[in-house]
């Protein structure tokens, strides 16, 4: 648990003293103010929008049902991109989010699950929903729970040893881009990011909703289209059949993840773990 805070200081830390550089550097050298590509929105919000839905698809096709639940499997130059990519825009660290989750699927809703709003309250789990999960991740659970391919040097040395940097080189390279509206950009992206994982699909999706499957927890389906989270909406399927690489189950609901593996699977770039 000491460890879980101090990272989550380092983390205040970091962010405190590469945004202060930022305005630092902005206001000596004021052609940094606006990067060398300039300020177009418009290109901006695609840039933005496609960014956040790339780390969505990634989150839930390879870190949720590729890793956690061996699902699919990827193609090796892939997952080496969805482990970078992950990295660089999330922070998080793959083997303490699939031991959390594991941890969450055995326990689901009682006293050991470590993001359960039923235990911590949804209003909890909207302004604290980051720091809730985070403050469960302990080294024992890690070990007991942990369970990720290609635990290699890289991921070792630099995705795990340093799982908040990433983040960090994204401001830099959007700031490179864009100057001082990396702030707000990057600002926004980490906390819808934060959002839709801690609020939206570990909160909502165990509160409000619909259900196919009555089973032992309070997981529902909070809508039957399953595009805004690629398909964690349809959160009371998965949880009556984890293993299951698809989401959706009825023919009126559409998993976007799903789409996705299934175009994946198509380019010989995935493989779909046999039920």
């Amino acid at each position: 648990m000491k460890k879980s805070n101090s990272a989550l200081i380092e983390s205040i830390i970091l962010s405190i003293i590469v945004l202060g550089s930022t305005w630092s550097l902005a206001i000596i050298y004021p052609s940094l103010r606006e990067g060398l590509l300039g300020i177009n929105w418009l290109y901006i919000s695609i840039f933005f929008i496609f960014s956040l839905h790339l780390t969505e698809i990634i989150m839930t096709i390879y870190l949720h049902r590729g890793e956690s639940h061996r699902a699919v499997k990827y193609h090796p130059l892939l997952t080496h991109f969805f482990r970078f990519w992950m990295w660089l825009t999330t922070g998080i660290s793959r083997s303490k989010w699939v031991a959390t989750h594991h941890l969450h699927h055995k326990y689901t809703d009682t006293a050991k699950d470590p993001h359960s709003p039923i235990i911590f309250g949804l209003k909890n789990m909207f302004f604290y929903g980051i720091e809730i999960t985070h403050l469960s991740r302990t080294n024992e659970m890690v070990r007991n729970f942990n369970d990720i391919r290609d635990n290699d040097f890289l991921e070792k040395q630099l995705y795990e040893k340093h799982s908040n940097k990433g983040p960090f080189v994204y401001f830099f390279l959007e700031f490179l881009a864009i100057g001082l509206w990396a702030v707000p950009v990057w600002s926004a992206q980490l906390i819808l990011e934060t959002f839709i994982a801690t609020f939206y699909v570990n909160g909502i999706a165990h509160s409000k909703g619909y259900t196919n499957f009555a089973i032992d927890n309070t997981s529902k389906n909070v809508t039957r289209w399953g595009i805004f989270a690629c398909g964690e909406e349809l959160h009371n399927n998965h949880h009556a059949n984890p293993a299951s690489a698809q989401f959706s189950f009825r023919n009126d609901e559409f998993d976007l993840g799903w789409f996705y593996i299934k175009k994946l699977e198509s380019l010989n770039l995935a493989r779909v773990r046999k039920e």
